[in-house]
């Protein structure tokens, strides 16, 4: 059975590589740079598929997902369609080294499929699709075969890179000089985290905290929390989403809040920063039912949307000039919608979406 396998896209460490290819090699900082960062390349080069191996795995629509192996990948050196090349620099070794590699949890929770389900050709590519898509995740290949103990049964191969998770940002020729750290990947578990520390030129100017929480224990719920507390902006703001990129969702909905204070530091008011001045608090709430009609083959990969949205805002220490304006009083806002969507797997130069 030839392997299959769908969609690449370009890495970032491809992309950093071009870069530096094209840059001007007489240049000595260029050089060392090139060095430093460019491992050797793989001779391995991607098959091409067309939609005949759609049709290929359809064949086994009848089997069942029998063993799921998950091979995690470097950041540096190799690829998912090369995964015995190494890092050729000190500088990719060692970055290798300067993380944790992401958990196999965090992987088996962003599939679609697991032991025993009914091999699915769409649950395939919408895995590696999800994988692909994945901020801390560089690239992503399953493999299905026939399992060699169990005619019945389909085994899975999962082959992930990860993306280098860890960055430093230093800023100090602005007016406001700031120093941010951030991992995309805490721990391995797919946990996004950003710090951000910040002054200007009289004075501490702050922090700003971004966390965000990816599908959490596999339900597909998002959560993300911002604080920001800085000679700009004094708010928290939270979501918790759960979206419709998985087909297979039925319920969607999500909340959002945000109580963001005056700050003392801005003492000019006017139209077009008062989002900084004002003490005001905002909320929202949305749920959503998708459906699928069952009209003609056209609409066979087709859904409509239901949708239902409140909003709500309220501001508090209203400056006399603006009391008893309409945006300033408390407002409750409904709102619904009704959408229609179509999703159909296509590949074009081995992308499909």
């Amino acid at each position: 059975i030839k392997q299959l396998h769908f969609n690449q896209k370009q890495t970032e460490s491809n992309a950093i590589a071009s870069f530096m290819e094209n840059r001007n090699d007489n240049k000595i900082i260029n050089k060392w740079l090139k060095s430093l960062l460019l491992t050797k390349e793989s001779k391995a080069k991607p098959e091409q598929y067309d939609a005949s191996q759609i049709e290929t795995m359809n064949r086994f629509n009848d089997k069942s997902i029998g063993l799921i192996v998950i091979k995690r990948l470097p950041p540096f050196g190799p690829s998912v369609n090369d995964t015995i090349s190494g890092p050729s620099t000190w500088a990719g070794r060692t970055g290798n080294k300067l993380r944790v590699p992401t958990g196999k949890n965090v992987i088996v929770n962003n599939i679609t499929f697991q032991t025993g389900d009914r091999f699915s050709a769409n649950a395939i590519m919408e895995s590696e699709r999800i994988l692909r898509n994945l901020d801390w995740i560089t690239d992503a290949r399953l493999i299905v075969s026939p399992s060699k103990q169990n005619p019945d049964l389909i085994d899975v191969e999962i082959i992930v890179q990860d993306n280098y998770p860890h960055a430093v940002s230093v800023d100090l020729g602005s007016a406001k000089p700031e120093v941010s750290i951030y991992t995309r990947n805490l721990a391995g578990q797919g946990v996004y985290f950003n710090q951000t520390l910040a002054s200007n030129v009289t004075s501490w100017g702050g922090i700003e905290d971004n966390l965000k929480l990816n599908n959490i224990s596999g339900s597909r719920v998002d959560f993300e929390v911002n604080y920001i507390d800085n000679n700009d902006r004094n708010l928290i703001e939270t979501q918790l989403e759960r979206n419709y990129y998985i087909s297979d969702h039925k319920y969607g909905g999500g909340i959002y809040y945000n109580r963001s204070f005056s700050n003392p530091a801005n003492q000019i008011l006017n139209q077009f920063n008062w989002p900084n001045e004002m003490n005001y608090q905002l909320s929202s709430i949305w749920f959503g039912k998708k459906t699928k009609p069952k009209t003609s083959e056209y609409l066979k990969d087709a859904h409509l949307y239901f949708a239902l949205q409140h909003t709500s805002s309220r501001f508090y220490n209203v400056p006399d000039t603006l009391t008893g304006h309409p945006l300033m009083l408390r407002n409750n806002s409904f709102f619904g919608s009704v959408s229609f969507g179509k999703r159909q797997y296509f590949k074009n130069n081995l992308v499909y979406s």
